[in-house]
């Protein structure tokens, strides 16, 4: 939310460094549900078309299948890896 970016921004500007950020759109900002990223995004983009010029970009975590998957390299079979699921989150 914008109250979010701001505080970030004056935490970047308190260290002298550049306060703009970049928003991941996963993770804590959509409660680890993928389904809400799309609202973040939607807030980002309201609050840049409103005229903020803090956020420069938006990252998005997208896979073809829901979920992740347990991966051990070295360990596990790559072969046995479904296509298109993460294996990190």
């Amino acid at each position: 939310d914008a109250a979010s970016v701001a505080a970030a921004c004056t935490e970047l500007q308190a260290a002298k460094l550049p306060a703009t950020l970049m928003v991941d759109c996963s993770h804590a900002n959509s409660s680890k549900q993928h389904q809400k990223q799309i609202d973040v995004a939607s807030d980002i983009a309201a609050q840049v078309s409103g005229g903020s010029r803090q956020v420069f970009g938006v990252m998005v975590e997208s896979h073809l299948h829901a979920g992740a998957q347990k991966f051990t390299p070295g360990k596990d079979d790559v072969a046995a890896l479904a296509y298109g699921q993460s294996i990190t989150d």
